[in-house]
């Protein structure tokens, strides 16, 4: 029984033209790469959101940024409905977002 386990090892020996499978290392993995960059993300919104609410909570005047209430913003009521749609917010931090993401890649090449 014993040589017949060693028969069987001959058989499915890898062939050496046949190149072993290659796992991506971490500099290989470009989705480790998006993964990483969306949980900094993420991290930045709730710090972002946490100052936000501890900055009214202490008395800032935070409603004097008019976000939510810009031209553009659209607001539709009904007794029932309530719908609301910030597309000027949504520019003017798009348009914020962008150039500071822009300095910052300027100063870090």
């Amino acid at each position: 029984m014993a040589g017949c386990l060693c028969r069987v090892k001959h058989i499915y020996k890898p062939s050496p033209s046949i190149p072993a499978p290659r796992y991506p290392s971490h500099q290989d993995a470009p989705m480790a790469e998006l993964g990483k960059t969306l949980l900094a993300l993420g991290l930045f919104l709730v710090f972002f959101g946490l100052a936000l609410i501890l900055a009214t909570r202490i008395g800032l005047p935070v409603d004097r940024l008019h976000l939510g209430r810009l031209p553009g913003d659209f607001t539709y009521r009904t007794k029932n409905l309530s719908f609301f749609f910030p597309i000027g917010t949504c520019l003017l931090l798009s348009l914020i977002l962008s150039a500071a993401l822009y300095l910052l890649s300027r100063f870090t090449r």
